[in-house]
């Protein structure tokens, strides 16, 4: 909790939603320990943990119980967790709605989208395309760490080395630096005093590049925030082609924002169910389902 807390708080292109859900899962094994619970039911508890600790700072507990069951494999669900996972996730997000407020974390007020065919072709093709780059991301990211780990120095020194090289960039380019939902909603506001539009497509490469490095190189962070974040960069920029290419379509800048952050978090994340879900309850709104079950299911295929 400490080394994350520093991480980020420092700058690191990192989350808290994966430290969180590694600090969920240890407190589930841990319990599973001293309840003496059987090897089943401890794997279970683990990913119950999992689960209520996105479900909580994601404020979505429905997408959360769902995480739980998809998330610790490729292609598979474990159902008997489906049902704790539900429970647990409701009493966390209950415990963190009370200390931090109930408001959703992004907000819908300029979400507007249709339900015709050329927008669901439009964010078909979003889908595409953040599963593309949702490949470079992972491929990335672990070439680097890959990198880090071949290097013949000690272990605590090369965070320092990949902090210093994000450092760098961020001086240039700040919107790299930290979890970035603050980037994002200003985006979903329309307000790009801070964010020039012609700079969001370096933003998604550069991003990329700044979580590789602050967590690749040991760094104590999450993939899940920076990866909404990239989604939410690519969603604008294809947004804006689309709208360069299609003038009339009455798709809102937000709602690309949100749906590209959805589905590249999906694909990259394997979770593309519950992501389906937890777009409705981080906007406060089921307007984007529709559109998040087709961009999320391309990505991840």
């Amino acid at each position: 909790l400490v080394a994350s807390a520093i991480t980020i708080g420092s700058g690191g292109s990192a989350g808290r939603e994966g430290p969180v859900a590694q600090i969920g899962a240890g407190f589930g094994s841990f319990l599973g320990k001293l309840l003496r619970l059987e090897p089943h039911d401890r794997r279970i508890a683990v990913a119950v943990g999992i689960g209520s600790g996105i479900g909580s700072i994601f404020k979505a507990p429905f997408g959360g119980g769902l995480l739980a069951t998809e998330i610790l494999y490729t292609n598979d669900f474990e159902v008997e967790v489906l049902f704790p996972a539900f429970v647990a996730s409701v009493v966390g997000y209950t415990i963190f709605g009370y200390v931090k407020g109930w408001t959703p974390i992004f907000s819908s007020a300029n979400i507007t989208t249709s339900q015709d065919l050329v927008s669901i072709l439009l964010y078909a093709v979003l889908g595409i395309t953040c599963g593309l780059v949702g490949v470079v991301y992972v491929k990335s990211f672990y070439g680097v760490r890959g990198l880090f780990e071949r290097l013949s120095i000690p272990n605590f020194i090369k965070p320092a080395i990949g902090g210093f090289i994000v450092g760098i960039i961020g001086i240039f380019f700040p919107q790299v630096l930290g979890m970035g939902y603050g980037w994002l909603q200003m985006i979903m506001n329309e307000n790009f005093i801070f964010i020039p539009v012609l700079m969001l497509p370096i933003l998604v490469g550069l991003k990329i590049l700044a979580t590789s490095l602050s967590i690749g190189s040991g760094g104590s962070g999450g993939v899940f925030a920076p990866a909404l974040v990239i989604g939410g960069f690519l969603g604008a920029t294809m947004w804006f082609i689309f709208k360069a290419i299609f003038p009339s379509i009455q798709i809102s800048l937000a709602s690309f924002v949100i749906v590209g952050m959805m589905a590249f978090f999906g694909g990259v994340g394997k979770v593309p169910v519950a992501v389906m879900l937890m777009v409705s309850e981080m906007t406060g709104t089921y307007a984007l389902l529709v559109p998040s079950m087709v961009a999320t299911s391309i990505a991840y295929v």
